[in-house]
């Protein structure tokens, strides 16, 4: 069970981003395309001051059924401005206005993270965007820590 309360109109704010975009990923494949990211990341030998941090956007079921997912791969980098010929790199990205969960647990179970915002958005009567992002704050071999963050669509008045 999922314990750390839902928080809301959180800021995520990274700095000295390095960020990678891969459109249509099959979910199966994210795992696979996320190690290639930190395989890049360490053959270029980039030195790292964060967590890793994933944002999926949104999903879509093609025609021959697959079912696919667009990502942005973040992580902030000391000497960032050096790579932008392997990434797109930003001095600030800034998620404003988000919920945000910690879960602590076994990576199999992170399902049940995700569903506990689900149900948060729609028993509150909120909007989100389509996006999750979740920062890679801890992982173990047995274990997974990890903040999940889905941003809020902006209120119109």
């Amino acid at each position: 069970m999922i314990k750390s309360p839902i928080k809301e109109n959180k800021k995520l704010v990274l700095k000295n981003v390095l960020t990678k975009h891969y459109q249509r990923i099959d979910i199966h494949a994210i795992k696979a395309t996320i190690d290639q990211f930190i395989y890049e990341l360490r053959l270029r030998q980039i030195e790292t001051t964060g967590p890793l941090v994933v944002r999926r956007k949104g999903g879509r079921i093609d025609k021959d059924g697959r079912h696919t997912t667009d990502l942005e791969v973040f992580i902030q980098a000391e000497a960032y401005p050096c790579n932008q010929d392997y990434f797109q790199t930003a001095e600030s990205i800034c998620f404003d206005r988000c919920l945000h969960l910690r879960y602590k647990g076994k990576r199999s179970r992170l399902h049940f993270a995700y569903s506990k915002l689900e149900l948060y958005i729609f028993n509150h009567g909120l909007v989100t965007e389509d996006d999750t992002i979740s920062v890679y704050v801890h992982e173990y071999q047995d274990h997974v820590e990890m903040d999940v963050f889905r941003p809020l669509k902006p209120v119109l008045s």
